[in-house]
């Protein structure tokens, strides 16, 4: 079955992909990479991570993201107040500004 998921839906596909003795505990890693764009997602997001994201000290869930849109980094940034809310422990690892635009039209931050 190659259909996409939904986030915010059960989870039991993707908890499918476990081997049947740790399933019911979830990842031990999630990475997430460039969806932080889609801010009326957010809530569903964090929700996927509570439901996947395995409750051991050590697991993590890593996210990357570029603001593609600069002018609405604060809305990007808010998925990780959403983040805290729900009681995960959010750290800043790494931050790489760059020294000019991604894309000629880009007004940059306003």
């Amino acid at each position: 079955d190659h259909q996409g998921y939904l986030w915010g839906a059960t989870p039991e596909k993707l908890l499918a992909h476990l081997p049947s003795s740790v399933a019911s505990d979830g990842f031990d890693l999630l990475i997430l990479a460039d969806l932080l764009f889609n801010h009326s997602e957010h809530a569903k997001l964090v929700s996927t991570i509570s439901q996947t994201l395995s409750h051991q000290p050590s697991s993590r869930a890593l996210v990357f993201f570029t603001p593609y849109r600069p002018w609405l980094l604060e809305k990007d940034l808010a998925f990780f107040d959403l983040a805290k809310k729900a009681g995960f422990a959010v750290e800043k690892i790494f931050e790489k500004v760059m020294d000019r635009v991604m894309f000629e039209e880009d007004p940059g931050v306003l």
